[in-house]
């Protein structure tokens, strides 16, 4: 089950990296186009907090993963919520 977790771990994290990749493309083509610069600012401004947002994410979601991978002294409650022993 660990190597499904790292699975989709790297899944999303690859995921976010081509979002973000295709959302910068895309600002590059407007700005080509000569949108206007305070909308170009404006979604800059947007696509720098997604990018924050995604590293923040992934840096929990490593943490969590992490804390799965090395503790055996984990149970699954009756909720189905992750508690320690």
């Amino acid at each position: 089950m660990a190597a499904e977790v790292d699975r989709c771990y790297a899944e999303v994290a690859r995921a976010m990296e081509k979002l973000i990749e295709a959302f910068d493309q895309r600002v590059g083509e407007l700005q080509k186009m000569g949108r206007d610069e305070e909308f170009i600012k404006s979604i800059t401004q947007g696509a720098n907090a997604m990018k924050d947002s995604c590293g923040i994410y992934l840096t929990w979601t490593r943490h969590y993963i992490a804390k799965l991978n090395e503790s055996d002294d984990l149970e699954v409650d009756d909720e189905a919520k992750i508690v320690e022993k």
